[in-house]
């Protein structure tokens, strides 16, 4: 299901007893999640989101990305994407969520037509 609004972080812990339970580390969030979702950002899926939600779902196409496992053709499509619209010595570490998804939808609007076309870009 696609929600339409950005995702927001509800809880971070190094509490090592806490990572691996997420009902513990975000309890304290609960009261206020009609706030969070007032102040949602609301906003359409990309291409590349409604991508993933068609593998997540079983659906593939005749994308060569779905040959690749779901994880790694996201990545790729970032990373394609990253350097097409930072050049080559992009740092990855450096991009915001919004930088992320913009490079993401640069990267799939090449990457979806094909190993060509991310070798030899137009």
């Amino acid at each position: 299901m696609v929600h339409h609004v950005d995702l927001v972080c509800v809880a971070h812990t190094d509490n090592l007893s806490l990572v691996q339970d997420f009902a513990r580390s975000a309890a304290a969030t609960i009261p206020r999640i009609p706030q969070l979702a007032a102040e949602a950002i609301k906003r359409e899926p990309t291409r590349l989101e409604h991508y993933v939600q068609k593998r997540l779902d079983g659906l593939t196409g005749s994308l060569w990305l779905d040959a690749l496992p779901c994880y790694v053709a996201i990545r790729t499509c970032e990373v394609v994407g990253a350097v097409i619209q930072r050049g080559r010595d992009v740092s990855l570490k450096e991009l915001t969520e919004e930088d992320w998804r913009s490079v993401g939808e640069a990267g799939f609007d090449l990457a979806s037509g094909g190993p060509d076309r991310v070798r030899r870009p137009q």
